[in-house]
């Protein structure tokens, strides 16, 4: 017991050693004057615990003047650092990660398609570090709920990645949730992806045409007893709310299908989608409606195409908190295991609903890892 008390003073001696090793004079001098005074195992708790807090604090003071992070995030790190259970050792390799660029992810690790654990995504710097692992949970969780806020995963992303910032939220040019080393990335952790606000595109939109569908079909003895306008789906769901749609679009005739179907989606859509889009959607809707794995397969890559180019961003990276894969999506090609549901066709609740026609995302959680993955070329065919 003597033994293993004499050793674990020791290590907190070579701890408050390692700490002054990395302070300015004038800290170095107030914790000598402290180790003086120092006559009990709390006395010397107390020291480590105030030198490493200031120690920590002056370097974040420096990594202050490198990062493009906002100081609520920056401040935030610190915090998680400075009560982290970790050794005082690596809380400063941890902040010198942190400062530098070598050991961080490029622009390019995020130019093609991919489906990603955490753990292979981050750099083996960050990955083998004592102190990043005891506060990577808050770091991913944290968010701010603001018009410009973090949202979660955001963060993690911003430090390790080169130059992480968040773009600003207004004026022209490239948007996205987080950039790293010039390449815009738009960070969703749920939610839905949309095809536009303003771009000749208005939420609410389908209950006028669910409505004039349903006199449409009233006038041309259709039984639209179960119809509702302010629901609608192109696929089966649980309620008969919203079945109404597809079943009776499933039940026109050829020429009245043609003609109704490409109406309501250049309703919904607007000017996202050009009219060789809307036809194409029409003609492969279809034989597949009522399908809730098919449908919401047909529309995603056509709904992000427009996503990213109402956006601007570079890649869209969805992360599943629950098992900590990420899925990043640059074109077309789908990332193996992002499933996906939709898409909406009724308005939104909240006031900050965003335009119907937006598809929201699900995950195969047998599906781990694979690096590149991609739709049948049939889907735009």
């Amino acid at each position: 017991m003597k033994q293993f008390k004499e050793h674990y003073e020791r290590r907190k001696m070579d701890e408050i050693i390692h700490i002054m090793e990395n302070v300015s004079d004038t800290l170095r001098k107030e914790v000598l004057d402290l180790v003086k005074k120092v006559e009990s195992d709390q006395d010397l708790i107390r020291v480590k615990n105030t030198l490493m807090a200031k120690a920590i604090s002056e370097e974040f003071e420096r990594f202050r003047t490198v990062s493009f992070l906002d100081d609520k995030e920056v401040s935030y790190i610190e915090k998680l650092i400075v009560s982290s259970n970790a050794t005082v050792e690596s809380k400063f390799e941890l902040i010198e990660l942190l400062k530098g660029k070598a050991n961080k992810l490029s622009s390019k690790d995020f130019g093609k398609t991919f489906t990603k654990s955490l753990n292979s995504l981050t750099p083996k710097k960050f990955l083998n570090n004592q102190c990043w692992k005891s506060i990577t949970q808050d770091i991913l969780n944290y968010s701010q709920q603001s018009a410009n806020g973090v949202g979660k995963a955001e963060l993690y992303f911003m430090l390790i990645g080169k130059n992480g910032s968040k773009p600003s939220s207004r004026g022209k040019g490239a948007k996205g949730d987080v950039v790293i080393d010039g390449f815009h990335i738009e960070m969703k952790a749920g939610g839905v992806m949309h095809t536009g606000h303003r771009d000749g595109v208005k939420m609410g939109v389908t209950t006028e045409v669910h409505k004039d569908l349903i006199a449409w079909g009233k006038k041309n003895g259709y039984d639209m007893s179960k119809a509702n306008p302010i629901y609608g789906s192109f696929h089966q769901v649980s309620g008969a709310k919203q079945n109404w749609l597809w079943m009776f679009f499933d039940s026109l005739p050829k020429r009245d299908y043609d003609r109704l179907m490409k109406k309501y989606l250049s309703a919904v859509y607007g000017k996202a989608f050009s009219s060789a889009v809307i036809n194409t959607l029409a003609t492969k809707l279809r034989p597949i409606l009522g399908d809730k794995e098919r449908v919401p397969a047909l529309f995603a890559p056509y709904v992000f195409m427009a996503y990213k180019k109402h956006e601007k961003f570079n890649s869209l990276m969805v992360v599943d908190l629950r098992s900590n894969v990420c899925y990043n999506m640059v074109d077309r090609k789908i990332p193996s295991g992002l499933k996906f549901k939709g898409p909406q066709m009724s308005r939104g609740k909240s006031t900050y609903a965003v335009p119907e026609g937006g598809i929201s995302f699900g995950f195969d959680r047998s599906i781990k890892e694979e690096n590149d993955f991609e739709v049948p070329n049939t889907l735009f065919s």
